[in-house]
């Protein structure tokens, strides 16, 4: 009878004993910070850019995305977007480190925008 009760107390007193540690839990590891590529995009509103300036390193890509109701054209010194329609994106390089201005209308001196690439 005796090595029974031993055995139970043993059992009890370690299991007691795990219990209550009395450490510091282990902090579990913090996942890795991502760090996400800065997209340049440009919204397209009905009347308006946002941002209408943007400024960009040399060989960056700028993306427009239409929020606006209408399909539009961007119509830069040196090229034209294709039709973007609404919720539709175009996308377009820059390697020339220089200002780009671009108009949404053509005839609208206040629709316009600038991307200067440096």
């Amino acid at each position: 009878m005796r090595k029974p009760l031993l055995f139970l107390l043993l059992g009890t007193g370690l299991l007691l004993f795990g219990c209550i540690g009395g450490g510091e839990p282990t902090p579990s590891p913090s996942p890795a910070a991502t760090v996400e590529a800065q997209a340049n995009v440009v919204q397209i509103l009905d009347g308006s850019f946002s941002p209408a300036y943007l400024q960009i390193k040399t060989g960056g890509e700028v993306t427009w995305t239409n929020n606006g109701s209408q399909p539009r054209i961007l119509y830069f010194i040196d090229m034209e977007s294709p039709i973007i329609n609404p919720g539709e994106s175009w996308t377009r390089s820059f390697n020339a480190s220089l200002e780009h201005t671009y108009l949404g209308e053509p005839w609208s001196p206040t629709f316009k925008g600038a991307i200067r690439v440096s």
